[in-house]
């Protein structure tokens, strides 16, 4: 059995690659799978069989057993390291069990540009004219 890639990253895309099946389909499954894969014939013919899935976003560093079931009957186990979570963008630790994140709403966007428009309206308003004279507030 071949995975590739070997190792791979939490959330990666994978294909499986078995040979020694039975029949001409199977069925791929792991714990660090998000979903089984189903097996069909290889492109280029003979008995290889392949599949795609992902490992699961979620799935931590390590080794992780890899069982292909045979539609003809029988099992073909392999194995597969996954390097843990990808780096994140956009976050940054804080230490305190959250995280900051950058991004921008458009409503606040909006609602700060209104408000820094109103307040120059303000300001122009109370400001002092030409000829000395203050507006009566």
């Amino acid at each position: 059995m071949r995975v590739k890639p070997d190792p791979a990253r939490a959330g990666a895309a994978l294909t499986l690659t078995v040979s020694g099946c039975k029949g001409t389909g199977g069925i791929g499954s792991s714990t660090a799978f998000s979903a089984d894969a189903p097996l069909s014939p290889a492109s280029g013919g003979g008995s290889l069989l392949s599949g795609t899935t992902t490992v699961t976003s979620t799935a931590l560093a390590g080794t992780y057993p890899v069982v292909v079931t045979c539609a003809g009957g029988g099992t073909v186990t392999g194995s597969l390291t996954v390097m843990g979570a990808p780096p994140s963008s956009g976050h940054i630790a804080t230490g305190a069990g959250g995280s900051i994140t950058r991004s921008t709403n458009p409503a606040l966007a909006i609602l700060g540009a209104l408000l820094l428009l109103g307040g120059a309206a303000a300001w122009w308003r109370a400001r002092p004219h030409a000829g000395g004279h203050g507006r009566a507030h």
